[in-house]
């Protein structure tokens, strides 16, 4: 979503036949993302700070975010009465260049 427009994701998805999340969710997903870190910013900043060294040799960082939604049964822990939840995994990637 970072490159693409939401009409133009689904057309991907949908191209290889991987998944098929609709042009609205495509769009809602990153607005949320956003509202819940937004909400806590500065204490998830300072966690993701505190929770490792970048190395001295790094010159670049890469930071990567998926998910997938996985079917759940209801719990008054899950927001609302979906029976669908996401599960999401982010990864965070120093890269040092070498001088040939």
């Amino acid at each position: 979503m970072g490159q693409l427009t939401p009409v133009e994701a689904e057309g991907i998805f949908k191209e290889f036949g991987l998944m098929a999340p609709s042009k609205s969710s495509l769009d809602r997903l990153p607005k949320k993302i956003s509202q819940r870190w937004e909400k806590n910013r500065l204490t998830l900043d300072e966690t993701l700070q505190s929770a490792f060294e970048i190395p001295e040799a790094a010159k670049t960082c890469a930071i990567s975010l998926d998910g997938v939604l996985i079917t759940t049964l209801y719990t008054p822990v899950i927001a609302s009465d979906s029976r669908w939840a996401e599960a999401c995994c982010g990864t965070v990637s120093f890269l040092m260049h070498r001088v040939t």
